[in-house]
C-alpha cells in the first residue's frame, strides 16, 4: 500500500490476470479491486503487461509535439474532443457547476472513432509511435472491465456488450511551465470527476490529487513501473454510487518551480447507444435505483460539452 496523507490507495498486481495465473490468484486481485472501487475510487496498477518501451516511444512522441510551434499545433485543431485542444479550451470546474477559469494545460486526443482523428503533419512518426500504446490500452482496460465485472458479482464478460463497439479516447497532456501567476482559482485542471467507465493514467510528476471524501486531498505519487486507474461517473451510476467515480485535480507547481507536467490519459466509455441504468446486482427494494437509465452518449456529452463552451473562440 502507497500512504499518502494518512489514506492509502492500494497497489494492485494483476499479472493472474495478464499470464493467467491460478482462481485463487485471480480471486485476490478481484477483492482487491472490488475494495478500492467502493473505497476511494483510485487503485495502482503494476505487472500489467505494458513494455517500457512502448512507454517510453508514446511519453517521447508526445513530448516532441508540445515541444511544436503554435502554428504547427493548430493545424490539428479538429473539435470535439479530436486532434489539438490548446490552452484555454477546456474548462473541467464548469462541468461540476462551477466558475474557475479555464484549466492550464493543453492535449492531443486520439479517438477510436478512426474518422475523427487528425494526425499531425509536422511529426509523420506521431501515428506510429502511439498506436502501439493506444493498442495496449484497449487490452489492458478490457482486462479490467473484466475484473469489474467479476468484483460485482457478474459473469466475466458481462459488460462486452456495453462496450461493443469500442469508445475510447487517448488524451496525451502537457501543463506548460508557469511563468505567470495563475489566476485566483485557476489549476491545471480543475477538480472534477470523469464521465466514462474507467481512466488509466501514465503520469509524468507529481500534481495529481484526489479527494480524501472530506475536505482535503491526497497526492497521488504513483510508485515506478504503475499506472493509476479511477472509475468514471458512468461506473457510478451502473453501481448506484457502490463504486466511487471520486473527485481530483491537478495542481500547480509549488511555488518557485514552474516545471512543465506531462501525462498520457486513457478514458474508456460504453457505447453510444449502451443504455446506463442501474445492474440488478446493485439495488434492492431497500435501496432503489438512484439514476434514471440514460443513453451514455448523452451522459458523456452533457459534460464534455460543458467542459469546451469557453474554446468557441478558438474553433474547438
Amino acid at each position: 500500500m502507497a500512504a499518502m496523507n494518512n489514506v492509502e490507495i492500494p497497489i494492485v498486481n494483476i499479472a493472474p490476470f495478464v499470464i493467467d495465473g491460478s482462481e485463487d490468484e485471480k480471486e485476490t486481485v478481484v477483492v482487491q479491486i472490488r475494495n478500492a472501487c467502493e473505497g476511494i475510487g483510485f487503485f495502482f496498477i503494476k505487472e500489467h503487461g505494458v513494455s517500457d518501451e512502448i512507454i517510453q516511444k508514446a511519453s517521447s512522441i508526445a513530448e516532441k509535439f508540445f515541444n511544436l510551434p503554435p502554428d504547427s499545433k493548430n493545424k490539428c485543431i479538429k473539435g470535439s474532443g479530436s486532434g489539438y485542444l490548446p490552452e484555454g479550451a477546456e474548462n473541467l470546474s464548469v462541468t461540476l457547476g462551477n466558475s474557475a477559469p479555464f484549466d492550464l494545460k493543453e492535449s492531443f486526443n486520439v479517438n477510436s472513432k478512426l474518422e475523427k482523428n487528425v494526425w499531425p503533419t509536422d511529426l509523420p512518426e506521431f501515428q506510429n509511435d502511439c498506436e502501439p500504446y493506444f493498442n495496449e490500452m484497449v487490452k489492458l482496460a478490457s482486462t479490467l472491465i473484466k475484473i469489474f465485472a467479476l468484483a460485482l458479482g457478474l459473469s466475466e464478460n458481462y459488460f462486452e456488450e456495453h462496450i461493443t463497439p469500442l469508445c475510447a479516447v487517448l488524451r496525451f497532456l502537457n501543463y506548460p511551465a508557469q511563468t505567470e501567476e495563475p489566476l485566483p482559482g485557476q489549476l491545471r485542471a480543475a477538480a472534477h470527476t470523469d464521465y466514462g467507465t474507467l481512466t488509466i493514467v501514465l503520469p509524468d510528476s507529481p500534481g495529481l490529487q484526489v479527494s480524501d471524501g472530506n475536505e482535503g486531498w491526497i497526492d497521488v505519487n504513483a510508485p515506478p513501473g504503475t499506472f493509476i486507474v479511477n472509475l468514471g461517473d458512468i461506473m457510478q451510476r451502473w453501481t448506484n454510487n457502490k463504486w466511487k467515480s471520486t473527485l481530483h485535480q491537478v495542481i500547480n507547481p509549488v511555488e518557485g518551480c514552474d516545471e512543465r507536467r506531462q501525462s498520457i490519459v486513457f478514458f474508456h466509455n460504453p457505447n453510444d447507444d449502451a443504455m446506463i441504468k442501474c445492474l440488478d446486482v446493485c439495488c434492492t427494494t431497500d435501496n432503489p435505483a438512484r439514476y434514471k437509465p440514460e443513453l451514455a452518449r448523452n451522459l458523456r456529452r452533457n459534460k464534455s460539452h460543458k467542459s469546451r463552451e469557453n474554446g468557441a473562440e478558438k474553433g474547438i
